[in-house]
């Protein structure tokens, strides 16, 4: 991957950014740390970042499935 240009490098998808997201908060990795193991810049972590807050489909970082949902037992006891 660090052998490819970065405009020509696979983009992540962006419920696997999110992904990425989450593991950068979760093992208190700095930016830098979490660009060099995805191969991607600092700058495009901070972005992700800067942009949690767009919702919609054309939200550059989405979650997987919604927050709020409940666990499958609850639709049984309902």
């Amino acid at each position: 991957m660090e052998r490819i240009d970065p405009h020509k490098r696979p983009h992540y998808a962006p419920t696997e950014r999110m992904s990425i997201l989450e593991l950068h908060a979760a093992r208190d990795w700095s930016v830098c740390q979490t660009a060099d193991v995805f191969h991607v810049t600092p700058a495009t972590i901070s972005g992700w970042m800067n942009r949690l807050d767009e919702q919609g489909s054309d939200a550059l970082v989405q979650m997987g499935e919604p927050v709020n949902k409940f666990p499958e037992f609850v639709r049984y006891a309902v």
